[in-house]
């Protein structure tokens, strides 16, 4: 595994939070009769030029299979807000075994769950199993680069003995496109988890709290396979124009930019072909806004390839700047960070004035079984920030694979998911 680091002119090293992420050696994840199962998609839409109400269609197919008789798709997709529908049928294979659908997709952010099963004979062999359909949301147009991911299939003769399958090559990539409305066969490209924020108050700018004004950056290197490029080196530039100082969060602690100041940095693409930053920023002197110029460069068999972006930070204008914040209008659990992550995750959580039922924050993998529990009973009303080690309620380690995580109260239930990589 390549060390990733981040240096300034004077090579200071540090390790960026959202770069610690160990590149997976195997799809496998478990290994029991279809362990050995391999995937493939059949795209359908067309790859270019897709854009408000258009649909990315495509069928997943499986060979190798063994008495399968459960099935479960976890999916996602980039940017977050790209799709506003998401539906699912069982076909071919599936469908000529009567496997049942027992609903739509269900879809948590930009992630959704498909499953459906058999009562009778399972599948053996190979053949089509699922046919997805995305609709785009009504913001996306042509220039719009949107990824889809089949993150992980699940199958086996029942649910306690499912094994768990990832591969990087079950992507499908739309508007990534040239001019001529031809699929690229390489490329960089940054996409700004936004790309306007507000400050984050004083004082939280060097941590890395879900503050305000937090950006997570992300860099993916396109090859000739239609595929992100795990492993790859990228160089970043980052030009603070400011006039604000700005933050690059890291493990160690962070790495102040002040106003001025051009900073060079490099870091490895982790299994997904992600390279990430994050970067934040607070208020200086009078400063109403602030700007950031970033450049990503990375090396393919051709050529070196580049990208840049820019962010932009503005004045809060209900935050209240200084050591302490206003307490929370409603119970909010919020996305756990760094996400995906490889050695302890933190998950932030508000409580607001006047609440009193007990609450509990409930992690459980893909079977829908709970591993742990972080929190059970009465939590003051503010901002809480609870971490995770990745060790069941037995203070085993987990394996790598897709996670979620549950707020329960008296009233509501919230959930996210989060992704394990080891």
């Amino acid at each position: 595994m390549h060390s990733p680091t981040f240096f300034a002119r004077r090579l200071y090293p540090l390790l960026i939070a959202s770069w610690l992420l160990t590149p997976l050696s195997a799809d496998r994840l478990l290994a029991g009769q279809n362990a050995d199962v391999d995937l493939g998609l059949s795209i359908v839409s067309s790859p270019c030029g897709l854009q408000s109400g258009d649909l990315i269609e495509f069928f997943v197919a499986a060979r190798n299979m063994s008495e399968v008789r459960q099935v479960k798709f976890d999916l996602s997709w980039q940017p977050p807000d790209a799709v506003s529908a998401v539906t699912g049928s069982a076909v071919g294979v599936a469908e000529e075994n009567h496997f049942i659908v027992p609903g739509p997709p269900q879809i948590f952010e930009n992630r959704a769950e498909f499953g459906m099963a058999s009562f009778g004979t399972g599948i053996d062999g190979e053949g089509l199993l699922a046919r997805f359909t995305f609709a785009l949301a009504s913001h996306i147009d042509a220039e719009t680069p949107v990824d889809i991911r089949v993150d992980q299939l699940s199958l086996g003769p029942s649910s306690s003995e499912r094994d768990t399958i990832r591969s990087p090559h079950m992507l499908v990539l739309a508007n990534y496109c040239d001019s001529f409305a031809q699929p690229l066969s390489r490329g960089l490209f940054i996409r700004p988890q936004e790309v306007n924020a507000d400050f984050s108050p004083t004082g939280t700018g060097k941590v890395a709290d879900g503050s305000s004004g937090e950006i997570q950056l992300s860099a993916h290197l396109l090859r000739r396979e239609g595929a992100f490029l795990p492993d790859a080196l990228i160089v970043w530039t980052i030009d603070n124009r400011g006039p604000a100082p700005l933050y690059i969060l890291a493990a160690a602690g962070a790495l102040e930019v002040p106003p001025g100041d051009l900073l060079e940095g490099t870091t490895y693409t982790d299994a997904r072909g992600d390279a990430f930053l994050l970067l934040d920023a607070e208020p200086g002197g009078n400063a109403s806004s602030s700007v950031v110029e970033l450049k990503a460069c990375g090396e393919s068999a051709e050529e070196d390839l580049c990208a840049s972006a820019r962010v932009t930070w503005n004045s809060l204008s209900t935050a209240i700047v200084g050591s302490t914040s206003s307490l929370p209008e409603q119970l909010h659990l919020g996305q756990n960070y760094p996400n995906p992550f490889n050695s302890s995750t933190t998950i932030p959580l508000s409580v607001p004035s006047g609440h009193t039922a007990d609450l509990h924050l409930e992690i459980f993998d893909i079977a829908g079984q709970i591993v742990d529990v972080l929190h059970a009973g009465l939590l003051s009303p503010g901002t809480h920030h609870l971490s995770w080690d990745i060790r069941n309620s037995r203070g085993q380690a987990l394996a790598s694979g897709l996670y979620f995580y549950r707020l329960r109260s008296d009233t509501a239930v919230q959930v996210h998911s989060m992704i394990l990589l080891r």
